[in-house]
């Protein structure tokens, strides 16, 4: 009798082995989609934030040349206004009055 059992029992073992193998194989595959998920993951949040920091440089880049443009303007402003009233042909309304600084071109030595 013990050998009976013996083989009742080996064959319910060997009849629950396929089950227990693909349970097996079924909880590896499973991790190992989980794995590959989460790695995919990690690669996309590491794309987006690379995105976010380029797009924070470009934006900052555009600043810089505003602001570089916007100093110039102001220092072509400030040099014209500093030339002010020198700059400036000064005459009345009825045009230059007295005599202009015209002299006659001499030949050199005379």
């Amino acid at each position: 009798m013990p050998a009976e059992i013996l083989v009742a029992l080996a064959a319910s073992t060997a009849a629950a082995a396929p089950a227990v193998l693909q349970a097996s194989e079924s909880n590896s595959t499973r991790k190992a989609t989980k794995s590959a998920m989460e790695e995919q993951q990690k690669q996309q949040d590491a794309y987006l934030a690379s995105l976010e920091e380029e797009a924070s440089n470009e934006k900052r880049s555009a600043e810089s040349i505003a602001a570089r443009d916007r100093a110039k303007a102001i220092q072509r402003q400030k040099v014209a206004a500093a030339q002010g009233r020198r700059s400036t042909i000064l005459t009345s309304p009825l045009g230059v009055t007295g005599s202009g600084s015209t002299a006659r071109k001499t030949i050199l030595g005379s």
